[in-house]
C-alpha cells in the first residue's frame, strides 16, 4: 500500500487502484462542523476523480480543532 502526507492528507492506494484519504482540518468558529466535514469529503472525491481518475473509497475528514480569529 503506497502512502503520502502533505499538511494532514493522507492517502492510501491500494494494490487494486482504489484510494482512501484521510484529511485534518480546523474549522472557524461560527461554522457548523458537520457541514464543513461534508463539504470537505465532497470537495476532495471530486478533486481526486477529476485530476487523477482513481476510484475514491472514503474520505475521513477529522477535525483536529477551532480556529478563532
Amino acid at each position: 500500500v503506497a502512502q503520502s502526507v502533505v499538511k494532514g492528507v493522507t492517502v492510501n492506494l491500494s494494490e487494486i487502484g482504489i484510494c482512501s484519504v484521510d484529511v485534518h482540518i480546523l474549522v472557524s468558529a461560527g461554522n457548523v462542523i458537520s457541514q464543513v466535514a461534508k463539504a470537505v469529503q465532497s470537495a476532495v472525491k471530486t478533486a481526486v476523480d477529476a485530476a487523477v481518475g482513481i476510484e475514491v473509497a472514503a474520505v475521513n475528514v477529522f477535525v483536529a480543532g477551532m480556529a478563532v480569529r
